[in-house]
């Protein structure tokens, strides 16, 4: 056992990397021999012999394993690996098996004898060694034999351990299988499965006891450590092969093509990449075969690579398999003595990129050329030879310098000196040169070898060495000899053009220019000109059919240059000159004696003139020749070039635009003139358009036109064909803003007076002359006499008759009338018959709408005129449409609504049926039928129509319709509710019209008992006036609350909100009840809360009507004690507006609780016995509770029979304590008002007073007050409208008094009517009627009267009306 146990520490521990150290001593191996039943001595004795023996095993091995390696360079593949590695192991795994089998057998280490068993075993291993060397098939499977073999082994080790228990060797044997089993047993899931048989093996035996304990603790502990250096191998080959398969895909798998070569000369080895370069198998190029198949040789490889360790590079050309050839590039490197490694990369296209670059080169027409330092020419190429004159021999003789230009010289040398010293000293890229591998373009010239100048333009690149120090240039150089020549011409000419550019850009400014006159320029043009282009003639000529005329010339002569004029050429002496500048050609003429065309010249003109060259260029203007513009030269002959020939034609067309220049503003000029002419046209058109008054449009046209014409005189004269008379109407002289003053010597003139001049206008034909051409000397003197040099006239006729005429003059010379001036004119005249023939016809049609508008106005029903259509379309329609349909009439006449529509469907059928029935007949209708409002009312209308006809057809329908809905609602009234409500509406008319009709009668009651109660009277009689006039108010406030009550039935009562002073209004309500408290001795207080604001917003005539109700019902009902009017502020809602209530609270009889609601009812009082006692209508609350309805709030009542009642109400008013400054202004002035003042002051003295009413009762009241109130009145009785209108100028009053009913016409239609009168605009009508609504008042006001005075008329009224109005 310690054979084993040497064996394992001296050899398998080192090779897996273990030192003696780390070797596990799990166990010992003295207890391992003795354990052993054998003789000590006699197997230490033959343990050398066993030592020997296994190093001659081991050297064996790797000697077998060197020629291995050796081998698999020339035979590597992972099956032929495998395969040659199982055989071995039959070999040495049958040697060792066989030698340590005879060892344990001569000394007897087993306890029993297994020799002849394993000894068997053995040979069989070696047998099948030799065979598989024999043996394809037995080779082939050596692998799966041996994982038999080798597993059947362990399987008896394992039988040996049970059944040998006492046997160590087994143990061992044990490890050893486990150990080697990495090897054997692949791939990698099969050793896992061997494992884990391992392990369940140990588990049966140690659970059955098969084994002895101890042997089992011995083999886990030593088995966990193999199998973990087993681990560790795997972890190693794992990384080994990884990088074997790297390895293997960059040979196999590259661009590069990698061979091996022995001695032999033999490819031992070839990557698969030979298959894609060359087209070969690695099978066929292996041995001999790359060098036969690719024709090259592998001599020279191997002899130069043979003696050398680095690689050496050779291009080799080999053949591919399809038979092209390629250019490999070989990088060799000897690898070992007898084997060389071979690296390829084909260069091909290099190879042929490099060969046509080559043939460009010697091909190019450039010169190409190298340089060393000393300016040798180190390679040139063919076309050298062409461009220097020089054989490429000559010039890889001479140096580079030789060739330059002397005067170049040092330039060119200098630029590479300073070139290479920059090179060399460079350390940063900010030198001369910022790339120093390609130098500047350095333009200059060489001389050829006949002596010719050359100009080269050269581009040149550094050559360096290995160590990157400059060895010479590469220079490329382009002949442009060609170019600097057309360079220098290009400059000349470059010259030339800028001269002739800047002499060509004064003349166009000058040619544009409207300060010179055409002749400054052409004198500017020619002086110039021949001074640019060096001749010493240059000339204008005016071209005309038969001749040209030499306008200008401008010559050298007598040492200087002048001008002169005058020479004619005909066409008759020189046709082919004037053909050849007819058809637009330039006659270019370098040598005139030689020039075809100037042939003719040369016999006089420029045999007389010494002319050498000629230039000449037509001039044409919008296609049509103007004249020639000609450069001669007498001294020398001229070459006319490109650039002289360019800058004559530019001359000429400058020339030509001059005189376009010069067309086009007096083009520009009349135009403007028409321009301004026909704007004042378009103006004078707009006032024909908007003016209705003949002076106003003729003030407007002779000033307009009077300007635009530039005439110093406009005027109109009138023809009145019943006298035989003209008269100037209208006259304006120039720079007038306004008409003049009418001569009045020109007025009513006769026609004989007018002589010759009428007769032409009475034509309708127009008259214009110059004074001084007028052989007529009566007309003549006539129109001297009144300053006039030259005239034009237009007739004037109105509807086919003569009715004046338009005429402008000039006092300061002839003029003569163009033709857009007369066409103006002429338009102006037909436009001014136009216009006052347009306002006859309006002033007629206006006066006929205005009586029928007056007569449709005042018909109570919609008139209407409407086309005989589908859709009977409305021309015309009155007001009272609106009234009738509730839609705007426009609706109407723009057809956006039909009437036809509106009526009621169940109506629309038999309406329309009896409508086109009649219109057939050419009949009118009488119809009645509904229609359907726009508030959806349903409206009976009773429609009366007739028609126009015109030409036997009706062109027109007109009529009339009625809204007869009441009529027709009375008279269903009797059916129920409808009737009762009709009757209630009929009741509150019947009531409103009867109380405005008393309201009449009762003016003149009151308003004589108001003046007889300030008479002096006696006591019984001043008695019975007051009871006449209390009685007469009480009757008032009776009518007024029916009135009120009726208005607020009707839904037409309006607040109109007003700013008041608080405490001054209640105040004057407690004022107006005080009277009638004092007379029952009734306390009345005013009780105002201190928070109150100053002044509120409110309708402060309800307001009052409703305090006033209360306070006077509160003093009726009240015997003794007191009546109070209590304000307070209850809240206040925001910055401006607060809730303030009002109480009126008294001491009366009370009112009992059955009968709170009753009193608030119309007509009704508590009960009927009220009504006796204390009278009254019972409308007073009603009407108060309605009003504060509209003010959004109501009366509230809290009462207790016998001791009193408390009505009051609460209101949102807007409030202020800011004082108005107007209001403070009159607070603070005390106007007088009483008889003293009327007396005392003048203004109010000797008064004329226009009194326009109708009622003689209230004429007589008015009367009677004024004449009582002013001093010396006039005053003057109108019984109507009509007559205040009438006389109103006659009498010339300075106030007016004006009722609004009244017969004829009405007081409305009155005021607008003296309004109109320019007396009529500021004197003061006062309104007077018995009417009380607002509105009443504010369309008094619209009409335009002054003042509102409400019947009845008190005297105090009427003396603040004279107070306001006449101070």
């Amino acid at each position: 056992m310690e054979l084993y146990f040497i064996i394992f520490q001296n050899y398998i521990a080192p090779s897996l990397g273990f030192d003696n150290e780390y070797i596990p001593a799990l166990i010992s191996s003295q207890q391992l021999v003795d354990s052993l039943s054998l003789n000590k001595n006699l197997f230490r004795t033959f343990l050398p012999i066993v030592y020997i023996f296994i190093f001659l095993l081991i050297f064996k091995f790797y000697k077998i394993n060197y020629n291995l390696k050796n081998n698999l360079v020339a035979n590597f593949t992972k099956e032929k690996s495998s395969a040659k590695e199982y055989q071995l192991y039959f070999l040495f795994v049958g040697l060792i098996l066989l030698t340590l089998e005879i060892t344990f057998e001569v000394f007897k280490l087993r306890p029993k004898s297994l020799f002849v068993t394993n000894a068997s075993i053995a040979i069989l291993l070696i047998s099948i060694y030799f065979v598989s060397l024999k043996s394809k098939r037995v080779y082939n499977n050596i692998q799966k034999i041996f994982k038999i073999i080798f597993i059947a082994a362990f399987l008896y080790v394992c039988r040996n351990l049970i059944s040998s228990t006492k046997d160590g060797i087994p143990v061992v044997a044990f490890l050893l299988f486990i150990f080697f089993a990495f090897n054997v047993l692949k791939p990698r899931k099969l050793y896992n499965y061997y494992i884990v048989f391992i392990c369940i093996f140990m588990l049966v035996a140690s659970v059955f006891e098969l084994i002895p304990l101890e042997t089992i603790a011995i083999l886990i502990n030593y088995s966990l450590i193999v199998i973990c250096i087993n681990y560790i191998r795997h972890l190693t080959v794992v990384a080994t092969n990884d990088k074997f398969l790297f390895n293997n895909q960059i040979i196999n798998k590259g661009n590069s093509l990698i061979i091996a070569i022995n001695k032999k000369n033999e490819i031992a080895f070839c990557s698969d990449t030979i298959k894609p370069i060359l087209g070969y198998t690695v099978d066929e190029v292996l041995g001999e075969g790359y060098w036969k198949l690719t024709e090259s040789s592998a001599y020279s490889t191997i002899n130069e690579s043979s003696h050398s360790s680095t690689a050496t590079l050779q291009i080799k050309k080999v053949k591919c398999k399809n038979g092209d050839y390629k250019f490999i590039q070989w990088n060799d490197k000897k690898f070992s003595d007898d084997l060389i490694i071979g690296i390829g990369q084909d260069v091909t296209e290099h190879i042929k990129t490099q060969k046509r670059y080559e043939n460009l080169v010697e091909s190019a027409h450039d010169l190409i050329y190298e340089l060393n330092h000393e300016g040798n020419f180190t390679f040139i190429n063919k076309n050298s030879e062409i461009i220097t004159g020089y054989s490429l021999d000559e010039l890889y003789k001479i140096k580079f310098n030789q060739l330059l230009e002397p005067s170049y010289k040092s330039t060119v040398i200098d630029f590479y000196f300073r070139a290479s010293k920059d090179f060399e000293n460079w350390s940063e890229p900010v030198n001369i040169f910022p790339d120093f591998e390609n130098f500047p373009l350095l333009e200059f010239p060489i001389l050829t070898k006949n002596g010719e100048e050359i100009w080269l333009s050269q581009k040149v690149t550094v050559l360096r060495d290995d160590k990157k120090e400059i060895r010479g240039y590469s220079i490329i150089a382009r002949d442009i000899t060609f170019l600097k020549k057309i360079e220098k011409e290009k400059a000349e000419r470059q010259l030339k053009n800028s001269n002739f550019s800047e002499v060509l850009k004064s003349f166009t400014e000058k040619s544009y220019s409207n300060s010179e006159s055409i002749e400054d320029k052409l004198k500017i043009i020619l002086e110039l000109t021949s001074k640019s282009l060096a001749v010493c003639r240059a000339s204008y000529w005016e071209y005309d059919p038969d001749k040209i005329t030499c306008v200008y010339m401008y010559e050298f002569t007598n040492e200087k240059f002048n001008f002169s004029s005058g020479t004619q050429l005909s066409r008759k002496s020189y046709p082919i000159y004037f053909s050849t500048i007819e058809n637009k050609t330039q006659v270019v003429a370098s040598n005139v004696q030689t020039n075809s065309i100037c042939a003719e010249l040369c016999k006089d003109y420029i045999a007389d003139n010494n002319i050498k060259s000629l230039l000449d260029t037509p001039v044409f203007l919008n296609g049509a020749l103007k004249g020639i513009i000609c450069f001669e030269t007498t001294k020398i002959t001229k070459h006319w070039d490109n650039e002289d020939i360019n800058f004559a034609r530019s001359v000429s067309d400058i020339i030509a635009i001059g005189f376009e220049s010069k067309m086009r503003l007096d083009i520009q000029e009349k135009l403007t003139y028409k321009s301004e002419l026909l704007a004042a046209m378009t103006l004078c058109t707009e006032k024909f358009l908007n003016s209705k008054d003949l002076g106003n449009m003729f003030s407007d046209v002779l000033i307009i036109m009077g300007n635009a014409t530039k005439s110093h005189r406009a005027y109109y004269y009138e023809n009145n064909e019943k006298d035989s008379t003209i008269s100037q109407k209208y006259r304006w002289i120039k720079d007038e803003t306004e008409l003049s003053v009418n001569n009045p010597l020109l007025q009513n003139l006769p026609y004989p007076f007018f002589e010759e001049l009428l007769e032409p206008l009475r034509e309708n034909k127009n008259y214009s002359a110059c004074v001084s051409r007028i052989a007529n000397k009566s007309l003549k003197d006539k129109l001297i006499n009144v300053e006039v040099k030259s005239l034009i006239l237009f007739p004037i006729f109105v509807k086919d008759k003569f009715h004046g005429f338009l005429g402008f003059d000039d006092t300061n010379e002839e003029r003569i009338w163009n033709e857009d001036e007369v066409n103006i004119l002429q338009t102006l005249a037909r436009n001014i018959s136009a216009s006052i023939e347009q306002i006859d016809s309006e002033t007629i049609i206006y006066e006929s709408e205005e009586k029928f508008r007056l007569l449709a106005s005042n018909i109570p029903g919609t008139v209407y005129l409407a086309e005989n259509d589908a859709t009977y379309t409305k021309i015309y329609l009155n007001d009272e449409i609106e009234k009738l349909t509730g839609y705007d009439k426009n609706l109407f006449l723009s057809n956006q609504l039909l009437f036809t529509d509106l009526i009621h469907p169940d109506d629309a059928f038999e309406t329309m049926a009896e409508i086109k029935g009649n219109l057939l007949q050419n009949q009118g209708f009488h119809l009645t039928f509904r229609i359907i409002r726009k508030d959806e009312k349903i409206v009976w209308v009773e429609e009366f129509a007739d028609v126009i006809i015109k030409n036997d057809k009706i062109a027109y329908i007109e009529g009339i319709m009625f809204d007869i809905t009441q009529r027709k609602e009375a008279d269903e009234a009797i059916k129920g509710r409808d009737y009762a409500e009709a009757a209630n509406r009929a009741k509150s008319e019947f009531l409103a019209n009867m109380s405005h009709e008393i309201r009449t009668p009762l003016n003149g009651i009151i308003g004589f008992t108001d003046l007889l109660m300030k008479t002096k009277l006696e006591e019984i009689q001043q008695k019975h006036m007051n009871t006449v006039n209390q009685s007469a108010h009480t009757l008032l406030e009776i009518i007024n609350d029916i009135l009120d009550f009726s208005k607020i039935e009707a839904g037409k009562l309006d607040l109109y909100i007003e700013k008041h002073h608080v405490r001054e209004l209640l105040k004057e309500i407690t004022d107006l009840i005080l009277y009638e408290a004092n007379q029952k001795n009734l306390d009345l207080e005013l009780n105002i809360q201190s928070d109150i604001p100053i002044y509120f917003w409110t309708d402060t005539v309800r307001l009052k009507q409703i305090l006033i109700n209360l306070l006077a019902n509160a003093v009726k009902f009240t015997e003794k004690g007191s009546i109070k009017l209590n304000v307070t502020l209850l809240k206040q809602v925001s910055a401006t507006k607060a809730r303030i209530r009002f109480a009126v609270i008294d001491s009366g009889i009370g009112i009992q609780e059955k009968n709170k609601n009753k009193i608030f009812k119309a007509f009704s009082q508590e009960d009927s016995s009220t009504t006796k006692k204390f009278g009254g209508t019972g409308l007073g609350l009603t009407i108060s509770n309605k009003l504060l309805a509209l003010m959004k709030s109501r009366l509230q009542l809290e009462s207790e029979v016998g001791i009193g009642s408390t009505f009051y109400f609460d209101l949102d008013l807007k409030t202020t304590n800011e004082t108005d400054l107007d209001i403070a202004f009159f607070q603070q002035t005390n106007i007088p008002n009483d008889l003293l003042l009327f007396q005392t002051n003048k203004q109010l003295h000797n008064l004329k007073v226009m009194l326009v009413e109708d009622n003689k009762i209230n004429m007589l009241l008015l009367k009677t007050i004024i004449s009582n109130l002013l001093v010396n009145p006039t005053i003057y009785q109108i019984p109507d409208g009509l007559a205040a209108v009438t006389d109103f100028e006659a009498i010339n009053p300075d106030i007016i008094f004006m009722d609004i009913q009244m017969p004829k016409m009405n007081g409305y239609q009155a005021t607008t009517e003296i309004r109109k009168s320019s007396l009529g605009k500021n004197i003061p009508i006062i309104a007077i009627t018995a009417g009380t609504e607002k509105e009443e008042k504010n369309k008094c006001l619209d009409v335009g009267m002054n003042d509102y005075i409400s019947k009845p008329i008190v005297k105090g009224a009427i003396e603040e009306t004279f107070l306001k109005w006449m101070l």
